[in-house]
């Protein structure tokens, strides 16, 4: 089930994040070692994808 990809608003990613945010904040990780992961916005989608997967498994 192929979902055609639209660009996100500033408004969309950011609520993205912060639910991101909340799932490593459950995962015990501290704002600043979350903060700490996420790289330059350019590539926060694919960085954090990854790194949901990892823990998933």
């Amino acid at each position: 089930m192929a979902a055609e990809k639209k660009d996100k608003t500033p408004n969309e990613r950011e609520m993205e994040l912060y639910e991101l945010h909340i799932f490593y904040l459950e995962k015990e990780e501290s704002v600043q070692e979350f903060l700490n992961k996420l790289p330059s916005t350019m590539v926060i989608k694919e960085e954090i994808d990854t790194k949901l997967v990892c823990l998933e498994n």
